[in-house]
This record gives C-alpha cells, sequence and structure tokens, in this order.
C-alpha cells in the first residue's frame, strides 16, 4: 500500500511543479503559485482508492478510507481542488528556508489555511518540498 501510495504523492508532485510558476519578491521571498487542478486531483484520488480497494478488498478500503481519508486529502493539499502559495525565505547565515504554504490563498475565502514550515529546512534536506529545490534555489541568489 505505501509502494502505491508513493507513487500517486510523486505524480500529484510532479504535476504541480509542472504547472507552478515562480518569482521573487524585492525583499528576496520566492513565491511558488500552483493553480488549481481539481479534475488530475480527482483522477489520482480516485486512482488512490481503486488501488487500495483492489489490494484490500472494498470493506477493509472503505473503512481505511473513513479513518484516514481527511489525513490524506490535507497531505495531498486536497487533491488540488484549491490553488496553493509557497512562500519560502532563505537565510544564509544558516542556509535554511523557512516556508509556508498556503491553500486557497483569496481574500474572500475563510477556509483558506495556512501550514508553516519550520526554518530546519536545511538546503540539503527539503522534505516534501524537495521537489521545489530548483525552484526554491532562487531565494539563494
Amino acid at each position: 500500500m505505501q509502494d502505491v501510495y508513493t507513487v500517486v504523492f510523486e505524480g500529484r508532485q510532479k504535476y504541480e511543479l509542472a504547472n507552478a510558476r515562480v518569482g521573487k519578491t524585492a525583499a528576496g521571498t520566492v513565491i511558488i503559485e500552483i493553480p488549481s487542478y481539481e479534475v488530475f486531483g480527482s483522477q489520482l484520488r480516485s486512482t488512490l482508492v481503486s488501488a487500495f480497494e483492489s489490494i484490500l478488498g472494498h470493506k477493509k478500503a472503505k473503512a481505511i478510507e473513513s479513518q484516514i481519508g481527511s489525513q490524506i486529502d490535507v497531505e495531498n493539499t486536497y487533491w488540488g481542488k484549491y490553488p496553493q502559495v509557497i512562500q519560502a525565505d532563505f537565510d544564509p547565515s544558516n542556509k535554511h528556508y523557512q516556508i509556508a504554504t498556503v491553500i486557497n490563498p483569496t481574500p474572500a475565502n475563510p477556509d483558506a489555511f495556512s501550514q508553516a514550515i519550520g526554518s530546519d529546512l536545511s538546503g540539503d534536506h527539503l522534505d516534501n518540498y524537495s521537489i521545489f529545490g530548483e525552484l526554491l534555489a532562487v531565494a539563494r541568489k
């Protein structure tokens, strides 16, 4: 099951990377904008659920989905239902990034939320943001 999840997770990340727009503010903050991709995201989620059903059977897969489905949705940024903005500041003194992800960043949307990632993300260890490493490197310049 972990292998299936990893393939779907990486597929989502690659799609986001291919569609991301990157810019840099005058203050040096890197802004990565990822437009929504609800149709593709829905296909990815369906692929994941179908794979779990084929491995576990329909009943067990549905039970697991009811237990952890919302957590998987959050970890996969709601499968592209909303646009995202990733903001990254680079501190050259310790070579760490301060990264924040904002989901659905529209002024009129009270459901927008952000996930702050601590400055423990060094240029070599970007965790889930590794796929954006080349884009984040813009902050170092």
